[in-house]
């Protein structure tokens, strides 16, 4: 698996390892620009040696090749010369010219992959998936943070509808790993779904992990569905299956983010992987960035294992308590990103884990965060800290430091102005502050909106004994006028029922279901339900909370008596 079989390929593209400092996740190409190389180290290195081994494209080493007198004619603007040369040749320059002028001029090496770019063009229409491949392969090998400047790449990408009605397999799988190297594109979207669409049930059978890692790696990057049922099916068969991937978190991690993507993960598929985990003890190998993709995947699923969780935890505070943040750069490997703290926050606070030391973790996000400060992170927008602090806050912790920084009338008006997708989370951060410690919020003079974007109907819907459970509420004899489905917290989307006597609410009713629980533990409430809960149970009127299997199991006249005894004995 991208391994030990490929020693021979590695040691011809050893010239990648050229000034790669271990400690550093990037290092510079001739052309100055900070890139992730492509080796064994890294898993874009990893899939080009893939590959490159499948295709054999890389046949000639590139350091037996010499080009120096074509490299030199074109330094100089003669380009007749390329006219005589196959499209091999062309490609074998690309290796000659990174090493002839690596210790010159990166000016003249952009002139020659100019050149080379538009030769190539006008080259593109004869020629066979395996050239345009292999012409790929030496842009990539020169330039790979560049790639996709050039118009070869998009000419040949954009090509590939010719190029697929003769492609093998292992073509076509080489054509969707450029592909998604354009992240978050529409083209590439397209161009990807084109692909997948030639993946039959027999296909699909016989796609090697690797395949799939590149299928799923390239759908990821570049945001795109996957429909093929089959596809989906063979991932997930594949993570059943093949559980020594869990020592794999480069591996494990591409294949459960696009199960995730696709919401195609379920009860079984992580139930096995945390059997295997605690099993095989295979915990040891994840860094805090693999704990986090991990966590996701059970959060977006709220499915709740609490010996995990606990376990992945202690792990993840462990790593943060001993990494200090060195620099602003997000390319250092030996440091998390604020990304991977925030995606942290966000499944421990979802899935409601309770067993947390509060105080520490409320110390070492606030330590961490402070460092990022000092070190100019966060000069553009203090959009993740405002997230930060919420999932904090529904932890049960309290970052008045990080209130202080974050939430100020300036940084408050930027944020609206400039980054509408966080206003939801700072109304309601703004909306739990004043529910929860009102002083605070008046201390901060600000202001959040009484408007909220939520799809009541929707959730109704999604929701039917909510419904059910108003009708019968509804025919209860009891002192409360009426009652109605509405949002008891203002900016936090869950439905419940309130009850209203004279005019002014009287009783909070509130359901314990699928929507607003956690699967794999009974009637626990997720972390959006639990900060509701928390804050109702503070409020004047009394609270009623009720089970779906109550509701359920239940006939309407047991349920309205149910109701009508709880209403009367705390209203």
């Amino acid at each position: 698996m991208f391994t030990v079989s490929l020693i021979s390929t590695i040691k011809k593209i050893k010239i990648l390892k050229h000034g790669f400092s271990v400690t550093r996740n990037c290092t510079k190409t001739v052309l100055g620009e900070k890139v992730v190389p492509l080796t064994e180290n890294t898993l874009l290195g990893r899939m080009m040696i893939y590959l490159n081994n499948v295709n054999k494209n890389f046949d000639s080493s590139p350091m037996q090749v010499n080009g120096s007198n074509t490299i030199n004619n074109l330094v100089h603007g003669k380009t007749d010369s390329l006219r005589k040369l196959t499209i091999d040749q062309i490609a074998n320059l690309f290796y000659a010219a990174n090493i002839s002028i690596l210790s010159h001029s990166k000016q003249n090496l952009r002139k020659v992959l100019d050149i080379l770019d538009v030769e190539c063009c006008l080259r593109l229409a004869s020629m066979e998936p395996n050239k345009i491949l292999k012409v790929l392969s030496a842009f990539m090998y020169v330039v790979p943070n560049r790639i996709t400047e050039y118009k070869f790449y998009h000419y040949a990408t954009d090509d590939i509808d010719r190029c697929l009605k003769q492609c093998t397999k292992e073509e076509l799988i080489h054509f969707i790993f450029y592909i998604g190297l354009q992240k978050k594109s529409k083209r590439a979207q397209t161009l990807l779904k084109k692909c997948l669409r030639n993946f039959n049930k027999d296909l699909v059978h016989n796609l090697t992990i690797e395949d799939l890692c590149i299928i799923c790696n390239s759908t990821f990057r570049t945001n795109t569905k996957i429909s093929n049922v089959h596809l989906l099916d063979q991932i997930k068969q594949v993570l059943n299956d093949n559980l020594s991937l869990l020592k794999d978190p480069a591996l494990l991690i591409t294949l459960i983010k696009t199960i995730q993507h696709n919401h195609y993960q379920d009860d079984d598929l992580l139930s096995t992987i945390s059997c295997t985990i605690f099993f095989n003890k295979t915990f040891q190998y994840y860094t805090f960035a693999t704990i986090c993709h991990l966590l996701s995947a059970y959060a977006d699923w709220l499915y709740y294992d609490e010996e995990l969780f606990n376990l992945f935890i202690k792990q993840a505070l462990k790593q943060l308590e001993e990494t200090s943040v060195k620099s602003k750069k997000t390319y250092l490997t030996e440091q998390m990103r604020t990304k991977d703290i925030l995606v942290f926050l966000r499944c421990i606070s979802t899935l409601n884990c309770s067993n947390i030391d509060k105080e520490h973790l409320e110390n070492l996000i606030t330590l961490n965060i402070m460092e990022r400060l000092s070190l100019g992170e966060f000069k553009n927008g203090v959009e993740q800290i405002v997230d930060i602090i919420l999932y904090l806050w529904m932890i049960g912790c309290r970052p008045y430091k990080l209130i202080q920084i974050a939430l100020t009338s300036e940084n408050v008006g930027v944020i609206r102005k400039n980054n509408p997708k966080t206003v939801p989370h700072l109304n309601l951060l703004l909306s739990i502050i004043e529910y929860e410690e009102n002083q605070l919020f008046q201390d901060l003079h600000l202001k959040y909106s009484s408007l909220t974007n939520f799809n009541s109907n929707q959730q109704i819907k999604s929701r039917p004994m909510l419904e059910k459970l108003l009708s019968i509420v509804q025919s209860t004899s009891t002192d409360i006028e009426k009652f109605e489905i509405n949002y008891q917290v203002l900016h936090l989307n869950i439905l419940g029922i309130s009850g209203y006597k004279h005019g002014k609410k009287a009783v909070n009713i509130e359901l314990l279901d699928g929507h607003t629980c956690v699967k794999n533990k009974k009637n626990y409430p997720n972390g959006w339900m639990q900060l509701k809960l928390r804050i109702l149970e503070e409020q004047e009127e009394p609270l009623i909370t009720i089970n779906l299997e109550d509701v359920i199991a239940m006939n309407t006249s047991e349920l309205q008596e149910f109701l009508e005894d709880e209403i009367n004995l705390i209203c």
